[in-house]
């Protein structure tokens, strides 16, 4: 090996201009030409590949001819085999279809490309985005089927244990099958090299035969180019050059995070992917001794500061090496939309074409700079999935993801704020999903109360529920302090400062309010004077019930007058706040479902927020977790859609219902196309501690279909 001396590169390239000048001056002056011709075609040979790209078009795929067949075992699609020219490659790949939230992502994101290194195959990775989020897949492949199939089983086992669940894949999901064949064509850059000498044949102009040096290097895959064939059909993507410095686990956790925001910003179609070949460990190790002789040169001050921070990038990555890292040649390439996004996180897009597709589909080796496994941590299915929803022992089934396989829960256990809220226009599904939530809270002990003000829960007492009519079984208001029942006045007639004395100190002395002569007790003396109700025995019970705000003592469902209605739930509020404070800290026991949330989620008049924002902020760890459901965000104050611990929004198709769920649920371009196709059933999901969307399809509960629960009637 040559030992390093600083500017030798330099130093030669000057030695050879100088001495080609001076032959210029003593033997031709055509050789200054001649050379540039030389270098020309050196260039045009290094950029053959794009240069008939651009010319040919797809049919430049013939210079690297390959068939891709599909071979099926007991009805499904086992592997893929591609036939080359020279040699026969077998393929099988995984999909990855869930993980285990990492306590150190930056660790777990290299664990997974470190457990792809295996000495006898290659792998290629991708993440494709399909309606609604990624994809993510693994295929391996070798020139040895059985191989291949040890290979399979092992990284399916290393991906196991690093908590990575994957499951077998069809090929055809990720590797291009559609082929073509093309027939003759004129070899255009030939005919044109052909061209210039029959002129120069002709005008016996010798000069002429150098424009013609160029072209040379061209023609022998410009008459493969031209032969036709028939091959399979890619299409172009964009290369990608990473110049990664990541060597540590912090810094691949940030690398982590930034493109999982990018890659979420891109439209549906969007894909990257990677082919990752195993690099021979006595290449990186030759790179650190020849590293190691340039820091000595650097210390003893003849090093150039350039080389120094590239043999401190080498030597650092073979340190880790050592720790156990797994060095890679990679290739990479993606579609333009999300190239133009990986530009923030490092990675330089370099030019279009089908051959760099054919190289990170695995198709092609590649071979170019060594990377390990800690700077590829960017390209983990960390960055583009996302973990799936975990059956806790009190989550609450809502339904299953974008495949049938995905089961979506809600970890009532693991939310630090229980207080929900779904959202959606009328005919998305809200009561569905409401007494869906309700039935299957009540099998995991959670006790459902709701507050039904138009009385269409109440077929539900053949289900097990308790029905209380507010009109019939009155609540009895003088067990709420004064300063309650003056803010619940504010609904229906504010109370003066000398009436709110005066009622103060009657409910102090233990006096009937019903005796005081004051006309806004009259106003609600119809709904609240025979007193039978107590808001804590119905709690204390343990039994889940219906609130209706409504009477049917006259054989038919009233409801109370919708102002009535709200003091009433301010008053039941105020009751259910101070029973749960005198119960102390507890993990949630009762579901509080408020149905027609837009009649309670806004303050009264002098008020600040609304009760039940109120309650949901105060009683988060006092076991009541309280649900509003309506038909708009904007029917919800502000400060409750901020400090929900999850929302829970219905898809529809209406414009202005879509923009504000993509405003408020922060849906990515992927997410929003799925969402706004408005079919009955769906819905997304967010959860307080998880800084993405699950977007799901709910599977309602037998007795919350409607076609159902109306046969209770």
């Amino acid at each position: 090996m040559i030992p390093y001396l600083p500017g030798l590169r330099d130093l030669i390239v000057l030695l050879v201009i100088v001495v080609l000048a001076l032959l210029a001056l003593t033997v031709s002056p055509q050789l200054p030409l001649l050379a540039l011709s030389i270098l020309l075609a050196y260039i045009v040979y290094t950029r053959r590949e794009w240069i008939l790209e651009l010319l040919y078009g797809e049919r430049v795929l013939l210079l690297h001819p390959a068939l891709v067949e599909f071979v099926e075992v007991k009805g499904r699609r086992d592997h893929a085999v591609i036939r080359q020219a020279k040699k026969t490659l077998y393929a099988a790949s995984l999909r990855v279809n869930d993980y285990d939230p990492p306590q150190n992502l930056g660790r777990a994101a290299e664990r997974f490309i470190a457990s792809l290194h295996n000495p006898s195959t290659r792998v290629s990775i991708a993440a494709r985005l399909q309606e609604g989020g990624y994809y993510y897949y693994v295929t391996m492949y070798s020139e040895d089927k059985h191989v291949l199939r040890e290979a399979i089983a092992s990284t399916h086992r290393q991906l196991l244990a690093n908590g990575v669940y994957v499951q077998a894949a069809d090929p055809a999901e990720f590797l291009p099958h559609e082929s073509r064949l093309f027939g003759l064509c004129a070899p255009r850059f030939t005919l044109l090299a052909a061209g210039i000498l029959v002129a120069v044949a002709l005008t016996h102009a010798p000069l002429l035969a150098l424009a013609a040096i160029p072209l040379l290097p061209l023609i022998p895959f410009d008459l493969k180019v031209a032969r036709g064939g028939e091959t399979v059909v890619v299409e172009p993507l964009v290369e990608l050059e990473y110049r990664s410095t990541l060597a540590d686990e912090a810094a691949a956790a940030s690398a982590v995070r930034v493109v999982s925001t990018l890659s979420m910003t891109v439209p549906e179609g969007a894909m990257l992917l990677a082919s990752l070949a195993p690099a021979d460990i006595a290449l990186l190790e030759a790179q650190a001794r020849r590293a190691m002789e340039v820091l000595d040169a650097a210390r003893a001050g003849v090093g150039r500061l350039a080389h120094e921070f590239k043999a401190m990038r080498i030597f650092t990555l073979w340190r880790r090496l050592q720790e156990g890292a797994a060095p890679f040649h990679v290739s990479l390439a993606s579609t333009p939309d999300l190239a133009r996004e990986l530009m923030k996180a490092g990675f330089t897009p370099k030019h279009r074409s089908r051959i760099s597709a054919l190289r990170v589909l695995g198709v092609l080796p590649s071979y170019p700079d060594i990377y390990i496994s800690h700077q590829l941590a960017p390209l983990s299915p960390y960055a583009f999935l996302r973990p799936r929803t975990r059956r806790t022992p009190k989550a609450v089934y809502l339904g299953h993801g974008l495949r049938k396989d995905e089961e979506v829960w809600l970890e009532l256990d693991l939310l630090e704020n229980v207080h929900g809220l779904i959202v959606g226009p009328m005919g998305s599904g809200k009561s569905t999903t409401a007494r869906t939530l309700a039935l299957r809270a009540l099998k995991h002990g959670y006790t459902p109360i709701i507050i039904d003000p138009s009385g269409e829960y109440r077929l539900w007492a053949k289900a097990g529920f308790e029905v209380v009519d507010l009109w019939d079984r009155q609540l009895d208001i003088s067990r709420v302090s004064p300063d309650d029942l003056r803010r619940a006045f504010d609904y229906i007639s504010p109370l003066t400062d000398y009436e709110f004395l005066v009622l103060k100190r009657a409910l102090e002395a233990g006096k009937s309010l019903w005796e005081l002569n004051m006309g806004k007790l009259e106003l609600i003396k119809p709904y609240f004077s025979r007193a039978t109700l107590r808001v804590e025995d119905l709690l204390d019970s343990g039994k889940p019930f219906i609130l209706c705000l409504g009477s049917t003592s006259s054989g038919r469902y009233v409801p109370i007058p919708v102002e009535y209605q709200r003091f009433a739930v301010s008053v039941m509020l105020a009751m259910m706040r101070d029973h749960v404070i005198a119960k102390g800290v507890q993990e949630p026991k009762w579901l509080l479902i408020v149905d027609e949330a837009h009649l309670f989620a806004r303050p009264p008049h002098r008020e600040r927020e609304a009760e039940v924002v109120t309650l949901a902020r105060m009683l988060r760890k006092f076991g009541l977790a309280v649900i509003l459901i309506t038909h708009d965000w904007r029917d919800v104050d502000e400060t409750y859609i901020r400090h929900c611990g999850w929302k829970l929004a219905l898809s529809h198709s209406s414009p202005e219902y879509v923009q504000d769920t993509a405003f408020y649920m922060s849906l990515t371009p992927a997410e929003l196309t799925w969402f706004q196709r408005g079919l009955r059933g769906r819905a997304v999901l967010r959860r307080g501690f998880e800084p993405h969307n699950v977007l799901l399809e709910i599977e309602p509960e037998e007795y919350a279909k409607p076609e159902v629960y109306s046969q209770l009637a």
